[in-house]
């Protein structure tokens, strides 16, 4: 199951997250849309990651199509439809959406710079993705079609 975001009081609304096994170290499985960070582990505020998504065709996404990421709190996993942050005005800046173009590599994919918020007083959606290693729950990263509100993929990663 494909977690993250639907069109809801703003680019997406919560669906209830995949599992973090279903990602692989290099790339997704066969004919499963799925999202990789890099890197995934011990992130600091402002830190810039590289998001990867492949196999987005799966779910009818074409080469050319924009695609959007965001930025969620550990509320994603109980299916919160605002725990992701898809305020339009912080659009480009950290923690913020951010658009990518797709391409017709691995089924339909991209590859996007990203830089994370991480704050203890800048909320990420209705909650925080805290430093200092966020209570122990993992924050996530969202791809989703901003265009029929469809979360393609998500992915956790987790603070320092």
């Amino acid at each position: 199951m494909v977690a993250g975001v639907m069109m809801a009081g703003g680019l997406f609304a919560a669906v209830a997250p995949a599992s973090a096994a279903t990602f692989g170290a290099k790339g997704c499985p066969s004919g499963t849309p799925c999202v990789i960070i890099t890197p995934s582990s011990g992130l600091t505020t402002g830190e810039t990651v590289t998001v990867m998504s492949q196999n987005l065709g799966v779910e009818g996404v074409m080469a050319g199509s924009v695609v959007a990421v965001v930025e969620c709190n550990s509320n994603l996993e109980s299916m919160d439809p605002d725990s992701c942050d898809q305020n339009a005005n912080k659009l480009g800046h950290p923690g913020g959406p951010e658009f990518a173009t797709t391409s017709a590599k691995h089924g339909v994919s991209i590859v996007v710079q990203y830089t994370v918020r991480i704050s203890s007083t800048q909320e990420e959606g209705d909650g925080f993705c805290a430093p200092g290693g966020n209570g122990g729950q993992p924050c996530f990263l969202v791809v989703g079609n901003p265009g029929t509100g469809t979360a393609l993929g998500e992915a956790p990663f987790t603070t320092e």
